[in-house]
């Protein structure tokens, strides 16, 4: 799926073991990912995962985990 955010392509794809890559152009200068485990809160906080030419694997938003680029 791909989500387009003011210019910005969002792009998800399956990996294996249920890992998901989430990635974007790269640089994408002043832009962060943001993660959110409740829609219904403004809880999102930057991320910690580590993020390489412009893409994060993420293999563990248990039980759920939403997540945005943001541009401050």
């Amino acid at each position: 799926r791909i989500n387009q955010l003011s210019g910005l392509i969002f792009h998800r794809t399956c990996g294996a073991l249920n890992a998901i890559v989430l990635s974007w152009p790269d640089p994408s200068f002043g832009w962060e990912l943001q993660e959110n485990t409740n829609l219904a809160t403004t809880a999102w906080f930057t991320s910690t995962r580590p993020i390489a030419n412009g893409q994060v694997s993420i293999t563990d938003p248990a039980p759920k985990g939403f997540f945005r680029l943001r541009h401050p």
